[in-house]
């Protein structure tokens, strides 16, 4: 304190800087994030799910906006390991290939002789047509 029992401005400023510090560091930091608006990777992972679910869940446009990136993205991984793509679909697909491989058609029947109702009864018939 000074002589005449007034606060000096250095005193002052010592005890604001006490009593206020931390909420003044946080207005600053608040400030400084606003004036850049800048999201952090981890900010935008912590948010970036719930966006996903909620935007899909109002409308298409997310779907639109990511399928040619998605397809971009699967024809690229076909291309390098066809191999990964078949056998994450195959337990899928397996089945009714299989399925339709056994059924009538009569649309392949006209067009394929091969697959006559006799060829389909007797494999070994196929094979000697």
């Amino acid at each position: 304190m000074s002589d005449d029992g007034d606060l000096s401005v250095r005193e002052l400023t010592e005890l604001r800087d006490l009593l206020f510090g931390g909420e003044r560091r946080q207005l600053d930091e608040l400030r400084r994030r606003l004036d850049t608006f800048e999201l952090t990777p981890e900010e935008i992972a912590e948010h970036l799910p719930q966006a996903i679910m909620q935007r899909t869940n109002r409308d298409r446009q997310l779907g639109i906006a990511l399928a040619p990136t998605v397809e971009c993205a699967i024809s690229e991984s076909v291309r390098r390991n066809p191999q990964e793509i078949a056998t994450a679909i195959f337990p899928v697909l397996g089945p009714s290939i299989r399925k339709a491989a056994h059924l009538p058609n009569a649309h392949n029947d006209q067009q394929s002789p091969a697959l006559s109702d006799n060829s389909r009864q007797n494999p070994q018939n196929a094979k000697d047509e």
